[in-house]
């Protein structure tokens, strides 16, 4: 997609992406093109300790990263094109992702340039911008790589701490007491190569136990996660929920398949009902269609629910390739040795 017009120079102001770090601020430019269209550029790293941290033998610019790219460009066309308030919140009902089989997802010598065309169905009442339906096209290289849609709606300061408080006995906790609640010390992670990461640090699920047709697991958010509590929060965000099923499903399908995997997320569709709370347990459970094996489109399917407290906080299902297929395994005996820490 040919967008001269953009710079990849310096980054966006990270208040308008609700960033604290500027580390963690992706965009670079945004140029309002016509109507309701923005396009919006963003640098993407050769690496990142989260979002890049995989055992994928080849790796890609994944689900995640580009997940986290539309949501900034979406906050930030919010800011910019419809006057949303710096200080509004923003809340998200459902996200979808589809991602093209494409060598221009694959990392390269240096960083590469990702171009978003911003697409947005506005809801306003008494002229301000209270809800949005946003569809982004994601181009690399001059290719088309994917695309995303997000419906959420904004609420003020004020309107989002009386949400909070109607919907709690208690005040709510922040984030950092994800690290001394009762339990969490005593939490068995799940050992990082079958959530398909290198860093244990960014194992997100934990106490794992096997079902009929997949896996049910914890979520076990570090506190003090630098990217997914990069500022105080009073609720596991929505980053944390995508990626701790992306990981459930993961150890589900290494569980059926007898070793530790790594999956290239092609589809992702999730739904949120409600605040995930952080001072009760959040529970995972992935089930897998046709037993975890590649179907004719050479993808494993899962079906993730989040559910707390006998509700259920979110639906997602996602498709995804096996991304050990690429590349012969590694040494046996590493995989063999984590296998026995699972089973």
């Amino acid at each position: 997609m040919p967008a001269p017009q953009l710079s990849f120079s310096r980054t966006l102001d990270r208040e308008l992406v609700h960033r604290r770090a500027v580390s963690e601020v992706f965009l670079t430019d945004s140029l309002r093109t016509a109507g309701d269209t923005v396009l919006v550029a963003a640098q993407l790293p050769r690496s990142h300790a989260y979002f890049l941290d995989t055992t994928d033998p080849l790796p890609h610019y994944g689900a995640l990263l580009l997940t986290e790219c539309c949501r900034q460009a979406c906050t930030y066309v919010a800011h910019t094109a419809y006057g949303l308030p710096r200080d509004w919140v923003s809340l998200s009902a459902g996200t979808s992702l589809d991602l093209l089989d494409v060598p221009e997802l694959r990392l390269g010598e240096g960083p590469a340039e990702l171009t978003m065309s911003v697409r947005t169905e506005p809801e306003r009442r008494s002229g301000r911008l209270r809800a949005a339906r946003m569809t982004v096209d994601l181009h690399l290289g001059g290719a088309r790589v994917g695309g995303t849609s997000s419906e959420g709606r904004y609420l003020s300061r004020e309107e989002y701490e009386l949400l909070r408080k109607g919907s709690r006995t208690s005040p709510a906790p922040l984030s950092p007491v994800l690290d001394t609640l009762p339990g969490a010390a005593a939490r068995q992670r799940v050992p990082a190569a079958w959530a398909g990461r290198r860093d244990p640090r960014n194992v997100l699920v934990a106490d794992r136990s096997r079902t009929e047709d997949g896996v049910r697991v914890t979520l076990a958010v570090p506190g003090r996660h630098p990217t997914i509590f990069e500022h105080p929060l009073d609720h596991h965000p929505g980053m944390a929920l995508l990626d701790a099923a992306v990981q459930t499903a993961t150890l589900a399908v290494g569980l059926d398949r007898g070793g530790a995997t790594a999956l290239r997320v092609r589809t992702l569709r999730a739904a949120f009902g409600s605040f995930a709370e952080l001072d009760s347990d959040v529970t995972l459970t992935a089930r897998l269609t046709g037993r975890g094996r590649p179907g004719p489109a050479g993808t494993v399917t899962a079906l993730v629910t989040a559910e707390q407290d006998g509700r259920e906080l979110a639906g997602l299902t996602l498709q995804a390739a096996l991304a050990e297929e690429d590349a012969p395994r590694g040494p046996a005996g590493g995989r063999e040795a984590e296998e026995v820490a699972v089973r």
